[in-house]
């Protein structure tokens, strides 16, 4: 059987145009060392490297959230330990109001007392990036404010109580004085509690429409917990110090007697701050082994995407010479295949 020169010719050119296909994809692998160019290359092994890069995505998600709760915690520390700072301090000057300083120096007090309270205010309504820190889930307005009253004439301040503005499970805005938060107010548990939930690899799942506590991590810190409820709150606790420096200088030794109570209180509003920062390094501490736990599991990950996906560069380098060889090979047999035309025949 007779091969003709043009099926030759049409056989050379198919080799030649696999001969080159296979030298891309060699120097690609060389450039990339990447061991497959497209899934249907190893469709097997292509689902297992994409499932892996999904957990990739996942893990990056989870570390992401567990870096912002840690900055987040961070600041909330500070913070509170500021409040921590100031109730010790607004104690242990009216400690010190013992009837024995100057009108002058009274004054003083009254108004270093006075500028604590507005540190602590301010402290309350600390923002992280585009929330309150001690709000809960409350984002649009600060948690904390003062609602003052006067007397008859509207002018003459008489009293002011620290107030607390929260979402409730209706999603609406309220606002109550701080005073009445007790256990005996309707939304007590929620107040207290509401949550703010963020994945970090816990399973996250719904049941049905609601987040299960214990797939996901609460991030809510509620200032309240920092300063107190009900009439003893550390703010109000303040105002009332200033009421009773507002009398006038004590006889001494007859401060102790009706302030004694008032001292015990401070003790307690400050010493719930200390607590509250055991709390929050106690969270932190967890966090941050949720962290070291991601980072192992991104390394592993990143190992079982490299046995999947890449290729050894020496393994890629001679891949693309010995390809090289196979093309150069082909180019030089042409001369033999091909016949040459008419005109190169002339010539």
């Amino acid at each position: 059987m007779r091969i003709s020169n043009l099926t030759m010719a049409r056989n050379y050119q198919t080799g030649l145009t696999n001969a080159q296909s296979k030298l891309f994809k060699s120097q690609m692998k060389a450039m990339t060392f990447e061991r497959y160019q497209s899934m249907d290359e190893n469709v097997a092994v292509g689902l297992r490297a994409f499932t892996v890069r999904r957990q990739l995505m996942r893990n990056e998600t989870y570390s992401e959230n567990v870096n912002e709760a840690l900055t987040f915690y961070t600041s909330a520390h500070d913070y509170i330990d500021n409040i921590n700072k100031v109730g010790q301090n607004v104690y242990t000057i009216f400690n010190g109001a013992d009837g024995t300083k100057t009108q002058d120096e009274y004054n003083a007090i009254k108004k270093q007392i006075g500028r604590y309270q507005e540190e602590l205010l301010t402290n309350l309504n600390a923002q992280f990036s585009d929330r309150y820190i001690f709000g809960n889930t409350n984002v649009l307005t600060p948690p904390f404010g003062v609602r003052i009253e006067y007397a008859a004439d509207g002018k003459t301040e008489t009293d002011r109580f620290l107030t607390y503005t929260y979402k409730d499970k209706d999603q609406l805005y309220r606002t109550v004085d701080v005073k009445d938060i007790t256990e005996d107010h309707p939304d007590y548990d929620w107040i207290m509690n509401d949550p703010s939930f963020i994945d970090v690899g816990l399973s996250f799942t719904y049941d049905p429409k609601e987040i299960i506590p214990a797939t996901a991590y609460n991030r809510s810190i509620s200032g309240l917990k920092a300063i107190g409820t009900g009439p003893d709150n550390m703010y109000d606790n303040f105002t009332k110090v200033l009421k009773e420096l507002e009398r006038g200088n004590p006889a001494p030794g007859e401060f102790h007697k009706p302030d004694r109570e008032l001292l015990d209180k401070l003790i307690a509003n400050y010493t719930n701050a200390a607590l509250m920062l055991t709390d929050i390094g106690a969270d932190m501490k967890y966090l941050e082994v949720t962290k070291e736990r991601l980072t192992d599991e991104r390394i592993n990950l990143f190992e079982r995407q490299k046995q999947l996906e890449a290729i050894d560069p020496a393994e890629a380098f001679m891949d693309e010479k010995l390809m090289e060889f196979m093309y150069n090979a082909s180019l030089q047999m042409g001369s033999k295949i091909l016949q040459p035309g008419l005109f190169s025949f002339l010539r």
